[in-house]
């Protein structure tokens, strides 16, 4: 498979090696005895790229076989890893990067596709300075959607969720 000059069998391999012995043991060779030795070892040797090709192959090989008896394991072990370490590590990076008021990596690749942009929020009337209990106009806030009724905040210093009447506010977009 891999080098397609190499003996097909054993007993092939070990006749040509016993001839080229014999024909090495000779102390004046002729020019034909020396080109059938060329001959020999040119057929007994593996060229490097096939040697590459073939522990390549008996690499993948033994993982296969490592892993068909403990796939479930692999499984199972590959799955709470990326659960318990992989994925909140994520979400505490992105809500870092958010936080900060900035993009995050991966935020146009569908699943990772959300987003909460810094706004600024003012009463529309002055004397209602506090909508829900929270300072609006002087607290750090993330615009997370809206519907035609209501716009939904995030407060990072509260760590809350508020929903404002669109009706009541005027939503700025902070630029960083």
């Amino acid at each position: 498979m891999f080098w397609p000059d190499y003996p097909e069998s054993v007993s092939e391999v070990e006749a040509e090696m016993s001839r080229r012995l014999d024909l090495l043991k000779i102390p004046d060779p002729t020019p034909e005895q020396s080109a059938d030795v060329a001959r020999v070892e040119a057929q007994l040797t593996i060229p490097r790229e096939n040697i590459i090709w073939k522990a390549f192959a008996r690499s993948v090989v033994t993982l296969f076989l490592m892993v068909r008896r403990r796939a479930r394991k692999l499984a199972v072990s590959f799955a709470l890893a990326i659960v318990m370490i992989v994925l909140p590590a994520l979400a505490f990076i992105q809500a870092r990067e958010v936080h900060d008021g900035g993009s995050y990596f991966a935020s146009g690749s569908g699943i990772f596709d959300y987003s909460a942009d810094p706004v600024s929020v003012y009463p529309v009337t002055p004397n209602s300075t506090k909508t829900a209990g929270f300072n609006l106009g002087t607290s750090k806030l993330f615009l997370l959607g809206e519907n035609t009724v209501d716009a939904v905040l995030y407060s990072p210093a509260d760590h809350a969720t508020i929903r404002v009447p669109l009706a009541a506010v005027i939503i700025t977009t902070v630029r960083g």
